[in-house]
């Protein structure tokens, strides 16, 4: 709370800063930072902006200047390390509410989890879990804002829900961000918290649900994401548009939505079906020893089905489960969304698999078709 104070002027803090918005990634980092205090306001949903990659590209002093907008940026001041336990991070970001939360490295944390699917549920809910004490009922935390997360790798993976693949934006930061690292700490240190009482002020008389929701449609109509990405996106974008007026006196200078397009996910992206789907096939592809052709019987140890000519693949059914299991997905609540896709062949009895006589053996098999 202390850290949320101010030092120098603004007109100082947007001359130096202004030059650094130049690069797209700062820029979207900032944008996340504004971005927070409009969630509530335009009724969004909190998200997560995870900048990853190697060391040295200057992740950590780029999320140093977004929270210079707000107050102190010094690590242990608004700026956290993320070796924290999960009650920490939700108190803390209950106590921020709608200020953002900057957390960095994220792998640190990495051995408390399989992934972080159930970390990035629990901080975009904004809610965290009831508890009691003896017989009394604990006030639940709550906040609306944002996160901003650094890390050396992805916080999402190929078997993550769609749910998870929604609430965060993935910034691969494959070049640098900050160039002259030390020369920047050295001055957000002595210059923050001014931008953020500017930004608050201007959006005094703006209808700014209105605006949100304008952004919102363009984003999905340029790049056909999902909404929850595109909601994240759209907020961004607002919060750009009017920092560029208010803060860098730039009005003009602003992000569109085909500035983003890179950093969205796409429909399949997100879809767990079509994930799945697409994991499945590399997989039968690698195993492609383990199958027969309509031709040629089958002679190795393993078995586990027949390709056809037709793009159809025959795949034992307890195989396709446990290949499924092992990536983190289930068959039972996939099938029918393969089936609505084309990506499985039901029987002409309706049902999901079929028994079939292969490889000398009656066995249940499923009927994926698979484009050539």
């Amino acid at each position: 709370m202390q850290a949320v104070s101010s030092k120098g002027t603004l007109e100082e803090w947007a001359a130096y800063v202004a030059p650094l918005r130049q690069n797209l990634y700062m820029r979207l980092i900032l944008a996340a930072s504004f971005a927070s205090v409009l969630v509530e306001r335009v009724s969004a949903l909190p998200f997560v902006l995870h900048l990853w990659g190697g060391t040295g590209s200057g992740k950590t002093v780029g999320m140093m200047v977004a929270a210079s907008v707000w107050g102190n940026p010094g690590m242990g001041k608004l700026v956290r390390t993320m070796n924290m336990t999960v009650n920490s991070m939700m108190s803390t970001a209950s106590i921020l509410r709608n200020l953002p939360f900057f957390g960095d490295e994220l792998q640190t944390i990495k051995s408390r989890f399989e992934n972080y699917d159930t970390l990035i549920m629990r901080v975009t809910e904004g809610l965290d879990r009831g508890r009691m004490t003896n017989a009394t009922f604990q006030r639940q935390k709550s906040w609306l804002n944002s996160f901003v997360f650094t890390g050396e790798e992805p916080c999402t993976k190929s078997q993550s829900g769609g749910g998870v693949k929604n609430r965060v934006v993935e910034v691969e930061c494959d070049q640098q961000i900050i160039k002259n690292g030390n020369a920047v700490v050295n001055f957000i240190t002595q210059h923050f918290g001014c931008a953020g009482r500017a930004f608050i002020e201007a959006l005094e008389g703006k209808n700014l649900a209105a605006d949100y929701n304008e952004i919102m449609r363009l984003v999905l109509e340029v790049t056909a994401t999902t909404e929850k990405q595109a909601m994240a996106m759209a907020l961004m974008l607002q919060a750009d548009t009017i920092a560029s007026k208010a803060i860098f006196g730039d009005p003009g200078d602003v992000l569109s939505p085909e500035d983003i397009v890179g950093f969205v996910k796409s429909k399949a992206e997100v879809d767990v079906s079509e994930r799945a789907f697409n994991l499945i096939v590399d997989v039968i592809g690698a195993n492609a020893d383990k199958f027969d052709t309509e031709f040629h019987d089958f002679a190795g140890y393993a078995y586990w089905g027949r390709r056809k000519n037709n793009g159809v693949i025959l795949i034992n059914k307890t195989v396709l489960e446990e290949e499924l299991e092992k990536k983190g997905f289930d068959y039972a609540a996939l099938k029918k969304k393969w089936a609505e896709a084309g990506h499985l062949l039901k029987t002409t009895q309706g049902r999901f698999y079929g028994l079939y006589s292969l490889n000398h053996v009656r066995a249940n098999y499923v009927a994926l078709y698979v484009k050539g």
